[in-house]
């Protein structure tokens, strides 16, 4: 148990050094602290950015989806994580896109209509709240 815990710390020490973004499923991937993303959400663009770790994402998705309704399939829908610190607090920005476009992997879709298909969220997992939400216009 032991030894496969190490493996996993190593493998996800080497992924965060070699890909912008650690694949943790079909449809998470999380932005390395090191991977320029732009993050059209305030003023975000900060440059105390950590990487998270797959226990810091499941709480952020945990913390994010009690804040949605019901009707949301949140597990349906692809997600970008970028970790920030503001404040002192880490920050979790998650973006969601009920379809992979072709440069999910590489970069943050963000457009600019599209409704509850395309929205996203900043949740501290240090105070374990959504800071705020944002969900796109119709069109």
């Amino acid at each position: 148990m032991a030894k496969m815990k190490i493996f996993s710390i190593l493998l996800f020490l080497i992924s965060s050094l070699t890909f912008s973004q650690i694949k943790i499923s079909e449809k998470q991937f999380i932005f390395t602290k090191e991977s320029k993303v732009y993050i059209d959400y305030k003023s975000l663009n900060s440059n105390c950015r950590f990487t998270p770790i797959a226990e810091e994402i499941n709480l952020a998705d945990k913390i994010f989806k009690s804040d949605l309704s019901p009707k949301i399939d949140y597990e349906n829908y692809y997600r970008n994580y970028a970790g920030i610190i503001l404040k002192g607090d880490k920050m979790i920005f998650v973006n969601l896109n009920c379809k992979k476009n072709e440069n999910f992997e590489k970069d943050l879709f963000q457009p600019k209509g599209g409704g509850r298909c395309y929205f996203r969220g900043l949740v501290n997992i240090d105070k374990n709240v959504t800071e705020s939400f944002i969900i796109n216009a119709p069109k």
